[in-house]
């Protein structure tokens, strides 16, 4: 009995009321996108490279985590874009781009000041790899054309999927993807995915906001300037794809909205 005393003292009874579990954000299709809390998802027909989230431990530093989608405009369909790539991971540390520009499953390993390494024979079908760099662990586990990645010092966990089958469009190639982030990160997250608060109201931060811009936007052009802010800048790029000759971003960055856009309250807070 005393022994039990002593290792309760240490380790105490948890009857599950502290846990704190994750929150699910995602993007899907010409993209959609749900923010964190929400069930109502939101258009954002834009083209270029965006910050899509970013995971700080302290607000205005540098970010533990980040997710960064690049959209292109698809032809077919004039005024749609869809996420052909999306980079990911601890920006100073260890990043990996998902490229399904080709309709293939591609995944780089990326670093600011290191050059791009192709890993996807590293990742076989129904197999796990595991990556340690300056302090940081991602898994990386591939089923088939989806990636499931985990991060160890943020606890971020990503699933993507790359679609190369479209039931009536089979030339389009696109990525849809979710991320879970462990709740201790409340009102610590920027990027097109928002802020994590738990309050499910449906909002939009630009870059540097305090203050959100509610459901009620009424305007494209608000809306429009509130999204563009989030576009990629040179120095937190963590993209580097070869087939696009090294270039780091693409050229425009240039929402596109289909012609008279009319929103709605419907269409602010439906999809």
């Amino acid at each position: 009995e005393s022994l039990c005393s002593s290792y309760f003292l240490r380790r105490p009874r948890d009857d599950g009321t502290r846990y704190m579990g994750t929150a699910t954000a995602s993007a899907a299709t010409d993209p959609h996108f749900r923010q964190f809390d929400i069930d109502k998802w939101f258009h954002f027909q834009g083209t270029g490279d965006f910050s899509v989230l970013t995971v700080h431990q302290v607000v205005n530093e540098d970010p533990i985590f980040s997710l960064q989608g690049r959209m292109f405009e698809y032809q077919v369909w004039p005024g749609a874009s869809w996420h052909t790539e999306i980079a990911f991971g601890n920006p100073s540390k260890l990043a990996f781009n998902l490229d399904g520009s080709s309709g293939g499953f591609k995944v780089y390993q990326t670093l600011p000041q290191l050059p791009q390494a192709d890993i996807t024979g590293q990742l076989q079908n129904g197999q796990y790899w595991m990556i340690e760099q300056d302090g940081e662990t991602a898994v990386l586990i591939r089923n088939g054309n989806q990636l499931i990645a985990t991060f160890a010092k943020s606890g971020v966990s990503l699933i993507a999927d790359i679609y190369d089958q479209f039931s009536n469009r089979p030339e389009i190639n696109y990525i849809n993807y979710c991320v879970q982030v462990p709740r201790s990160f409340a009102n610590k997250t920027r990027g097109l995915f928002g802020i994590l608060d738990g309050d499910g109201t449906l909002k939009h931060y630009g870059r540097g906001d305090t203050n959100p811009q509610l459901s009620g936007i009424r305007d494209g052009a608000e809306l429009y300037d509130l999204l563009q802010s989030w576009k990629v800048e040179n120095t937190e790029s963590l993209f580097f794809n070869p087939n696009m000759g090294g270039k780091r971003q693409a050229d425009d960055f240039s929402p596109i909205f289909f012609d008279n856009l009319n929103i709605t309250d419907e269409q602010m807070e439906f999809c």
